[in-house]
């Protein structure tokens, strides 16, 4: 039983340590996203060169970054880092 016992803990361990890398990653990309989208929506010159009907998808696209998908990725992080320290998981 107790061989079994340090198997499970050292399997625990190791995907704690995938979760752990994997969630710092979406959190980088989260970021990666919004200082992205920032900088393309402060510079007009990123803009210039599209044409009139790929602007209103570029806008669109920078804006949903920064309203919806950004803070999702953060908050859905931001979730199972909290549910994986709980558990005594991936958060640290």
């Amino acid at each position: 039983m107790a061989h079994h016992d340090i198997e499970h803990t050292t399997k625990v361990k190791a995907v704690s340590r995938s979760s752990s890398i994997w969630l710092w990653l979406s959190i980088a990309a989260a970021l990666v996203a919004i200082f992205g989208s920032i900088g393309a929506l402060s510079s007009a010159r990123i803009y210039a060169a599209l044409t009139a009907f790929f602007l209103p998808q570029a806008l669109a696209q920078d804006i949903g970054n920064l309203a919806l998908a950004s803070p999702a990725m953060l908050i859905t992080a931001a979730l199972a880092m909290r549910a994986c320290r709980g558990s005594g998981g991936a958060g640290g």
